[in-house]
């Protein structure tokens, strides 16, 4: 700060005032630190304010989460209750319709593997699927019934149907990815495999047929 010193109307001098830099920086250094934890203070109380007056603001989310959460573990079941007429109530029933959906969906696959599962069973042809190599990933109780083997999952196609016409039929549906059929025996019995290849899986389906009556009779008209 400068002050002029005046006398009978005459300036004599000017006396100039100042303080250090140093000092001006300590200032502003302490006047940002106080900002700062007045910052902090204020946002402690807003949030617990918030939290203490306006819990409807947080809950929603909470619930939504929890369900969320829920869904991702394969319960369809859940659903989210609120009485709240604005955009959580509106994403409320929406998460609602979208629960309900998913769940008759995967009830209605449930009711169709089911009645599919019975179908297969109730077969008289053995049926047989494995994959490109050769491990089985179904069959039906008419196909363990004719190998004499209950346990056939993951064991080898070629290991539980020991014909080396069966390999064979299998290696020509692979190589070609067409349909094949061919005949053989397998325990004292004749069959009709009808061989397909499945491109989408990679898995080869194979119905037997029992034809061991229709080749006595050939045998006996001969």
């Amino acid at each position: 700060v400068a002050v002029p010193l005046v006398r009978d109307g005459t300036t004599l001098c000017v006396v100039r005032t100042s303080l250090p830099l140093t000092v001006l920086e300590d200032l502003t250094h302490s006047l940002k630190h106080r900002l700062g934890w007045i910052s902090l203070a204020a946002g402690c109380c807003i949030v617990l304010f918030a939290a203490l007056f306006f819990p409807g603001f947080t809950r929603p989310l909470r619930d939504m989460a929890d369900a969320s959460r829920k869904v991702a573990e394969g319960d369809f079941r859940v659903r989210v209750f609120t009485d709240r007429k604005d955009e959580f109530g509106s994403l409320a029933e929406s998460f609602n319709r979208m629960t309900e959906r998913l769940q008759f969906l995967f009830d209605s696959l449930e009711a169709r593997n089911e009645e599919l599962d019975g179908i297969i069973s109730s077969l008289r042809e053995g049926l047989l699927v494995f994959g490109e190599k050769g491990e089985i990933l179904m069959a039906n109780g008419s196909f363990r019934a004719m190998c004499d083997t209950p346990d056939v999952e993951g064991k080898s196609a070629f290991e539980v149907v020991r014909n080396p016409e069966f390999w064979d039929l299998a290696q020509r549906v692979f190589s070609e990815k067409a349909p094949a059929a061919g005949e053989l025996e397998l325990r004292g019995r004749v069959y009709l495999c009808s061989a397909v290849w499945l491109a989408a899986g990679a898995k080869t389906v194979c119905v037997f047929h029992d034809i061991t009556e229709q080749k006595n009779l050939e045998r006996v008209k001969r």
